[in-house]
């Protein structure tokens, strides 16, 4: 396997179903989203989220990633966004990879939690959550194909289009 994890941890992403979300009731065929709905009668309404299955996966936690550019947009807030590098062959066994989600995970996809090798709890994404933002290979990889993928979560999720 050429493109090893340094230092590899198990990450817990919930994924957006969109097929569900586009049967829903409150979907909106021209923003491609739910209308936001007041569920709790305080005069906001809120977005409506369907997730698939959470599936875990193994990949190395980025958080000083572009560390400059993250301070200049949203302060210096250390988790306003966290980088996942992946090696795609894990994502491949574990069965993640399909042609409606080549890479594993797509964007807005929430990231929910981070588990060390033993599976302890290191991190909790709970507020504020975050989104898939950013899926991509990574360049310069070995060989013909791509080996590498890189995601970044941050605070906004990104529309269904």
């Amino acid at each position: 396997m050429r493109g090893r994890l340094v230092f590899p941890m198990f990450v817990t992403v919930a994924p957006l179903d969109t097929a569900a979300i586009k049967t829903a009731d409150n979907y909106d065929e021209d923003y491609h989203t739910t209308k936001l709905v007041d569920t709790n009668a305080d005069g906001k309404g809120e977005p409506t989220r369907v997730e698939g299955d959470e599936f875990e996966f193994k990949a190395q936690i980025e958080n000083d990633m572009e560390e400059l550019q993250r301070m200049t947009k949203s302060g210096d807030v250390t988790d306003s966004a966290v980088g996942l590098v992946v090696h795609l062959r894990d994502m491949a066994r574990l069965g993640l990879i399909t042609t409606a989600r080549p890479l594993g995970v797509k964007k807005a996809d929430r990231l929910v939690k981070q588990t060390n090798r033993k599976r302890a709890l290191v991190k909790a994404y709970t507020a504020p959550e975050l989104f898939c933002t950013h899926a991509k290979h990574l360049d310069g990889y070995i060989g013909r194909e791509a080996n590498m993928a890189l995601f970044v979560f941050g605070e906004r999720p990104a529309g269904l289009t």
